[in-house]
């Protein structure tokens, strides 16, 4: 067994490489490092933010894929990806 943990998480910036919406549906491929700890957050007016799914970067690819339901019915929404 193989365990990781980094004494300093990684601070590089998290990057949304590509993001599609269809039929209420996000859909969103984030670059990174392995290990990176982060959220999905969301706003309708870019002062309220929202703290949205936790993800992580388990592997080597530096690459996740995530798929949801949106989180408000607007189509004014904005996202952004925040290290934790």
């Amino acid at each position: 067994m193989i365990l990781l943990s980094q004494v300093i998480p990684d601070l590089a910036p998290i990057t949304i490489k590509s993001f599609n919406r269809k039929s209420g549906e996000n859909g969103f491929l984030f670059s990174g490092k392995p290990d990176q700890r982060f959220t999905l957050d969301y706003s309708t007016d870019l002062f309220n933010w929202k703290t949205g799914t936790a993800l992580e970067f388990r592997d080597s690819s530096g690459a996740v894929i995530h798929l949801e339901t949106s989180p408000v019915n607007s189509h004014r929404i904005f996202f952004r990806a925040t290290l934790r």
